[in-house]
């Protein structure tokens, strides 16, 4: 008969486990590392019928009219990932203010910000023209029909990346 090595109940994984647990509570920080939350994607916004989803529910982001904050303020964004069919591109960011600029359709925009720092990230767009998605985290553009036409990404006011868009086009934005 063939030994299981996996079973989790076996006294020498049992041992093993209890090894493990103790050397991380030795590590300064060791505990915290048990329940460290995995990275946040805050905002995706991508097209073939535009959508912008949130990690949060939307009704959890603050402000009226065009620019709503969302809800964890305190955290800086990491890095924006643009996808497109012929390319995909990383910005990352390190404390540095952040602002991407998103056409859809040719001329509707939509603005993904921070503060000084990277915190503070709010979306600044004209939310009349959205209908609630799939579910409290989507917002669906009421024009189906049409595509990201440019995206624009500046770090603390300069511009580094600016292409246009053809449709298929994905923003994605990370929290540190």
């Amino acid at each position: 008969m063939i030994p299981n090595r996996f079973n989790l109940n076996s006294r020498g994984n049992l041992r093993l486990t209890g090894i493990v647990l103790a050397l991380l509570a030795a590590i300064p920080g060791g505990p915290a590392c048990l329940w460290a939350q995995p990275p946040e994607t805050p905002i995706i916004i991508g097209d073939g019928s535009l959508t912008i989803e949130s990690s949060v529910p939307w009704s959890s982001f603050t402000g009226s009219g065009a620019v709503k904050a969302h809800p964890h303020a305190a955290r800086p964004v990491a890095s924006v990932d643009i996808a497109m069919p012929a390319m995909s591109h990383t910005v990352t960011f390190s404390g540095e203010k952040t602002e991407i600029d998103v056409t859809y359709a040719g001329s509707f925009p939509i603005a993904v910000l921070t503060g000084n720092g990277g915190k503070n990230l709010a979306v600044k767009t004209d939310f009349s023209a959205f209908h609630p998605g799939a579910d409290a985290n989507h917002l669906s553009h009421n024009n189906t029909g049409g595509f990201i036409t440019h995206v624009t990404v500046l770090r603390n006011g300069t511009v580094v990346f600016d292409s246009s868009a053809s449709g298929h086009t994905k923003i994605v934005v990370h929290f540190q």
